[in-house]
């Protein structure tokens, strides 16, 4: 079964893409932006995420770099980012 939530903000039109997946890994995430958003709403300009391993790994920086977005970090213990 499925144990987290992934979701994605639009933050001008605050269209959200949600789905359940099985866990909260770096694969997880990048088949998530690839499969999830750029396969259907293209890719985005920017991607604002928390400095979670998930987040802040190799193969996250490579998926950055490969589609040509920016990727900002959160303030921690900032709940308004």
């Amino acid at each position: 079964g499925n144990k987290y939530i992934i979701s994605l903000t639009d933050v001008l039109s605050k269209f959200v893409i949600t789905k359940a997946v099985r866990d909260n890994t770096t694969h997880t995430a990048v088949r998530f932006i690839n499969e999830d958003v750029i396969s259907k709403s293209g890719t985005p300009r920017c991607i604002l995420t928390d400095n979670g391993t998930h987040f802040t790994s190799t193969m996250m920086d490579e998926l950055i770099k490969q589609i040509g977005t920016t990727h900002l970090y959160s303030t921690p213990y900032h709940p308004q980012t």
